[in-house]
This record gives C-alpha cells, structure tokens and sequence, in this order.
C-alpha cells in the first residue's frame, strides 16, 4: 500500500513540474507585442505591430511587409540612423531579417512615415 502511495505522490509531482516548466522563449519574454511567440514583426500601413519585442541574444527578427504602402526597416531614429541595419523598400509581401548578436535596445523607424517606429529589447 506504500509503495502505491509513494508512486501516486512521485506522479503527481512529476506533472506539477512538467507544467511549471516554461520555454526559454517564454521566460525570455518573446510574446510582449501579442505575436504569439514569434519573432516576426507585421510592416503595416501606419505601424510595426508589435512595436516593441523582446528576444535573446542571437535571435532572428523577421520584418513582414502586410500594408499597400512602401516601408523601411532601418535601425537607429529618425534623422540619427545607426547604419546597424536598413531593409532598403519594402513592398507588400516582402520580409527582411536581422540577427541581433549583442544585447541592448535597439531602436527603427520606417523613413517614409513620422511616427512609425519600433523597438527590440535584445537581452
């Protein structure tokens, strides 16, 4: 009868654990932006959704272009680019890519349209 009762508490501890347990993307905070986990970035016709997100070191962030209208992805603020890295234009359908290989933030802005900014938090 012990040893029943001892391998139904080992059980159930074992799935406590289980579903405590987190992914390091979910620890990371990946998901600030309600992307779902991803690591993509929509282009919009007004706006990068989500504006900021969070990933760990060595992570690739993909810029998706959704909207009607020519973006760029280019990092730094505008009138102060950094030259770290810059889609060139972006059309409907287009994606760019970057991996950030150093923590800190990491500020862009599309050079067509004043206020259409984002932001990455490499951690």
């Amino acid at each position: 009868m012990k040893n029943k009762i001892y391998m139904v508490v080992l059980a159930i501890t074992l799935i406590v654990f289980a579903v405590s347990c987190k992914s390091s993307s979910e620890v990371m905070g990946t998901n600030p932006g309600g992307n779902n986990g991803s690591n993509e970035i929509s282009v919009r016709d007004s706006s990068f959704s989500p504006g900021s997100l969070t990933i760990p070191v060595g992570t690739t962030v993909t810029w998706r272009h959704t909207g009607s209208m020519v973006h760029t992805v280019t990092s730094g603020s505008r009138g102060n680019p950094s030259g770290l890295f810059n889609s060139g234009d972006m059309n409907n359908g287009d994606t760019f890519q970057f991996t950030f290989s150093s923590t800190g933030t990491f500020p862009y802005y599309c050079t067509y349209h004043n206020g259409m900014n984002g932001t990455i938090i490499v951690q």
